[in-house]
């Protein structure tokens, strides 16, 4: 009979065949660095394996983290990576019951099939969001208020130089990844963000386009929006940006267009709103989904 055994970053080998046949388009590099982040976390192991006669014959990836939410630390355990041989797939739920029975955690599961978002949904797991609202650049209108016009920064060390506490160890927790980081402040105050390069393709077009996982500062990304979508045309080419919905708090936005997710993104926690979860510290950055 099968067991199920705490995975760690040393079991690599073993489970990485498996990590193919759910996804070949990622290189070697790419898949160990959800067995290899290097933030802080004292959990010890990163997922639940299934094992039969020494062979691993299943995996569902954990990446767990700390957060500093509202003032307060908060666990995360974020689900990767579920994977199981189908003459095991009677016994694909053991690998979840042991990580529902992690006490004081919120649970994130951010990119899954349709048989997977089921089968969490049954589980208790509420949808984080449905939508991804896509933000169209509009060369020809001010960015913002002469009265108060924002400075962007990019470089690196001015970025380190302005961040706080919280925000400074987000950065350096996601610097071993494909990820930019933008700093947009005025007189008011600063935002934050974070963003991974993707290309949209359709036909024989592929278009470039930035997704935005995370906001420090919704109303001053909100107030200087137009700056920022005109920022990211001209220096990265980017025609147009993606936000998860609920990270701009669900607002009207002008010149924008709502995508419907086709699984939606879902979270489990006794402490968090859906609008406190963001994207950082999962695959959707690790691996750049």
């Amino acid at each position: 009979m099968a067991t199920v055994e705490k995975a760690t970053p040393a079991m690599f080998d073993d489970i990485y065949p498996l990590l193919l046949e759910l996804d070949n388009t990622h290189s070697t590099e790419k898949w160990r660095s959800i067995f290899d982040y290097k933030w802080e976390s004292d959990e010890g192991y990163v997922g639940y394996a299934l094992v039969d006669d020494r062979k691993v014959v299943g995996f569902n990836g954990t990446i767990f983290s700390r957060r500093i939410i509202d003032g307060k630390e908060v666990r995360f355990c974020n689900l990767t990576s579920w994977t199981v041989k189908e003459q095991y797939r009677s016994e694909s739920l053991r690998l979840v019951f042991p990580i529902l029975n992690l006490k004081g955690y919120t649970l994130t599961n951010l990119t899954m099939n349709d048989r997977a978002w089921d089968i969490t949904k049954r589980l208790g797991f509420k949808n984080l969001d449905t939508k991804i609202r896509l933000l169209f650049p509009v060369p020809e209108l001010s960015g913002s208020s002469k009265k108060d016009p924002p400075v962007i920064v990019s470089e690196q060390a001015r970025v380190v130089a302005i961040l706080d506490p919280v925000n400074l160890k987000i950065f350096r927790d996601h610097l071993q990844y494909s990820c930019g980081h933008l700093v947009i402040h005025d007189k008011y105050g600063y935002c934050y963000l974070l963003y991974t390069s993707k290309h949209y393709k359709k036909f024989n077009c592929v278009v470039p386009y930035g997704h935005i996982h995370y906001i420090s500062n919704r109303t001053i990304f909100l107030k200087h929006l137009n700056k920022i979508k005109r920022y990211f045309l001209k220096s990265q080419r980017y025609l147009f940006l993606a936000v998860d919905e609920r990270l701009m708090g669900n607002k009207p936005t002008p010149h924008s267009k709502v995508y419907q997710l086709k699984i939606p993104r879902m979270y489990k926690s006794e402490i968090l709103t859906g609008e406190q979860v963001d994207n950082l510290y999962s695959e959707l950055v690790v691996l750049g989904l």
